[in-house]
């Protein structure tokens, strides 16, 4: 595969252990071993391999919510507490974006946006 198919996740698109937050079986994106020390991460980019943007982590996001709603409604609550805290971050330059999303649980069983 070449580098350029590649995509670096920065650390805080990740969980604890280094994983990408969006689970990688649900993810559009390839991703290089998180084995790899942060300090390679330039000499990785030097050769083609993409670092993830919140545009395409956002966008990530939103094809699991839509396209594996029972895998992003199961993970764990600590998952979703985590994602919350980088939603936040990222809410003043992609508040519409994310506030379309189904992220929110009702008691009823369904999820929807905070625009809803």
């Amino acid at each position: 595969m070449a580098p350029s198919q590649l995509c670096l996740t920065p650390g805080k698109f990740q969980r604890q252990h280094g994983d990408p937050l969006i689970p990688v079986k649900y993810s559009v994106f390839t991703y290089v071993s998180q084995h790899y020390p942060s300090e390679v991460a330039e000499a990785l980019q030097v050769l083609g391999v993409e670092l993830l943007s919140d545009e395409d982590f956002l966008e990530d996001l939103e094809q699991f919510t839509r396209s594996a709603p029972k895998g992003y409604r199961s993970m764990p609550g600590e998952w979703h507490s985590h994602l919350s805290e980088v939603l936040e971050g990222l809410d003043s330059k992609h508040r519409d974006f994310i506030s379309a999303l189904p992220l929110i649980p009702r008691g009823n069983g369904e999820w929807i946006s905070p625009k809803e």
